[in-house]
């Protein structure tokens, strides 16, 4: 059904949107002229039949797959590098170049069971703006799911340091309303380093109410009587004869805790780098089958803990077992330990319960030479690396096992840099080395999507080699920010 869509999308470009291409250039390069208004349905006409979509399904967006600086890089654009990307205008002037933290959202839509199994889609309105049509190599699934968000579950992966960034660039073009849980990779900091914001997208017991236009006066009101000033209490009642109420102040008892799924050494490091968040973390709470959230998560907001009567976010730490499925929802999860650098990394698998496909997340890895013995050791040499046994894996039969299990529908991959190596992250070459070793092990995902991209990738021109390689625009490209599509059924 995705491919379809994609298919109709195309021909609906081809058909009533004018393109011109450059020369000897690929989809990529399309110049897409304005789109025209459609034109006002009539009241009481039913929705086109592509303003309909199935419910109850988990769809993946994009809000991340740059390096822990991102991209542009500041120190590229602050000191004006002539030989960097990031200060060429065709780089700047493209958004899929603009990149942030490696980070995906996986959201469930739940459908009461009174509402149709199809629901109209809102971005179809036709009351809504005409955005510019986009390039065709590009077009996604990208219709916003309808039923109300405050009832979805959202699954964050990584929460780096442009979180936040993130959030306000995607979460309201995808209904994005709050976060349920998260999946850490690992402990750097473009993986957990914007912890402190998930406050803001906690699900919350009781909606808060409206900040009035005029809190000012409330304020000024609350002072003098504070100060038992009775002669300025006087002049401002009799100014502002109606004065709002005060509303209740944003708090952790209102909220509803986040689950953090990490393995143990994550969540050492994050109980050092949020002590606040994480005071004592219950190890023996482990990601393995079920893991239904409790129906009362808040009691731990009934404690005396001075901390917990503070705007800070409310989480409940699950540690993670590799290569042990467990299940959230409908979605089943498996973790798999892989290489990156002297540390590990944490890339998932997620399977639809009853699906015949998966998608494969690995945003942090590389394959090495040795395993490291610990976790301060050096390195290992940047040259040496076993891509045909795929050394990333620490524990390559079990990953293996877990990657054949069914069909890889959509994988991504690091690809750092393309044109130098480093010592804890794939390289583009790598990256394609790791790819076709996989195939060779059995192991072909259809769709294969690059992430962790630094300021020397250029999505239009390395999906235009990678086109040209593989001989398909669909089979390896760029990941982006806003990339999103449904996972199988």
């Amino acid at each position: 059904l995705h491919k379809e869509g994609r298919r109709a999308t195309r021909r609906s470009l081809a058909t009533s949107v004018p393109v011109t291409m450059a020369e000897g250039s690929d989809c990529d390069n399309i110049a897409v002229a304005a789109a025209p208004a459609p034109p006002a349905a009539s009241a009481g006409s039913a929705a086109p039949a592509s303003a309909y979509r199935t419910s109850k399904r988990w769809r993946l967006v994009v809000i991340g797959c740059g390096t822990s600086a991102s991209t542009p890089k500041l120190q590229c654009v602050i000191r004006q590098r002539k030989s960097c990307l990031c200060n060429v205008p065709e780089y700047a002037q493209d958004p899929r170049d603009r990149r942030l933290n490696p980070s995906i959202v996986l959201s469930y839509q739940h459908v009461d069971a009174s509402e149709p199994a199809d629901t109209p889609c809102p971005s179809t309105a036709a009351t809504a703006p005409t955005p510019a049509a986009p390039a065709a190599d590009d077009v996604e699934d990208n219709d916003a799911p309808t039923a109300d968000p405050s009832t979805w579950t959202n699954i964050l992966v990584d929460c780096g340091k442009t979180f936040r960034e993130a959030a306000l660039r995607f979460f309201p073009e995808f209904g994005i309303r709050h976060i349920d849980e998260v999946l850490l990779t690992h402990y750097h900091m473009d993986a957990m380093g914007g912890l402190d914001d998930a406050r803001e997208v906690q699900r919350l017991k009781n909606p808060v109410a409206d900040i009035p236009s005029d809190s000012a006066r409330t304020a000024l009101v609350g002072a003098a009587t504070l100060m038992g000033d009775d002669a300025a209490l006087e002049r401002l009642k009799a100014a502002w004869p109606k004065v709002p109420e005060r509303p209740p102040p944003p708090g952790p008892r209102n909220m509803i805790p986040i689950r953090l799924f990490m393995d143990v050494r994550t969540t050492q490091v994050a109980q050092t780098s949020f002590p606040y968040l994480l005071r004592n973390p219950d190890m023996s709470r482990t990601a393995e089958g079920c893991c239904s959230r409790p129906r009362d998560l808040a009691a731990a907001n009934r404690s005396h803990d001075p901390l917990k009567m503070l705007y800070i976010a409310q989480v409940q730490n699950v540690v993670l077992k590799p290569h042990t499925s467990f299940w959230i929802e409908t979605l089943e999860i498996t973790p798999i330990p892989l290489y990156h650098g002297p540390v590990i990394s944490n890339g998932f698998a997620f399977r639809h319960k009853g699906a015949d496909t998966q998608t494969v997340y690995f945003s942090d890895f590389r394959c090495v030479s040795s395993k490291p013995a610990a976790e301060n050791e050096r390195a290992p040499e940047i040259q040496r690396c076993d891509y045909d046994n795929l050394t990333m894996f620490v524990d390559r039969d079990a990953a293996l096992q877990v990657l054949r299990r069914c069909r890889v529908e959509h994988m991504f991959l690091d690809a750092l840099h393309a044109t130098y190596r480093y010592a804890s992250h794939s390289s583009l070459e790598e990256t394609i080395a790791t790819l076709l070793s996989l195939q060779r092990h059995g192991v072909d995902p259809d769709h294969t999507w690059l992430t962790g991209l630094c300021c020397d990738t250029r999505t239009i021109e390395v999906n235009d080699a990678l086109a040209t390689m593989f001989g398909s625009r669909d089979k390896v490209r760029c990941a982006h920010g806003g990339l999103n599509f449904l996972l199988a059924t």
